[in-house]
């Protein structure tokens, strides 16, 4: 006879989804911020296409990440979306801070084969 509960079945868990998004190539970075960037301003990738003056064809492997845009396509995209050319750069690199040290007050940094 059977229960109506199993004894391996795991209890449900509910789990966040995972809005993070990590890119294993700077084209899948590229093509994650042109896509996001065409669903924000409400285009199809034909009207896309024809305000930067790509074909939908090109464009649609620049979203998959199965080609590299070279920069001129890249600001031609940029151009129509009305951004910078360095918005498909920013989820890619890990951003850094950078910090003001005044004049001989950092931390000396000694290398192989340098004077100092």
């Amino acid at each position: 006879m059977r229960t109506s509960k199993d004894a391996s079945a795991k209890p449900a868990t509910t789990r966040k989804p995972d809005t993070r998004v990590d890119f294993q190539t700077l084209e899948s970075a590229i093509g994650h911020e042109v896509r996001s960037l065409r669903h924000k301003h409400d285009l199809g990738i034909a009207e896309l296409s024809r305000q930067a003056g790509v074909s939908a064809g090109m464009l649609s492997k620049i979203e998959n990440g199965a080609i590299t845009p070279s920069l001129g396509t890249l600001k031609s995209i940029a151009d129509a979306l009305n951004v910078p050319i360095t918005t498909f750069f920013e989820h890619y690199e890990e951003k850094r801070d950078a910090t003001f040290v005044k004049a001989g007050q950092g931390l000396t940094i000694e290398r192989r084969g340098s004077r100092a």
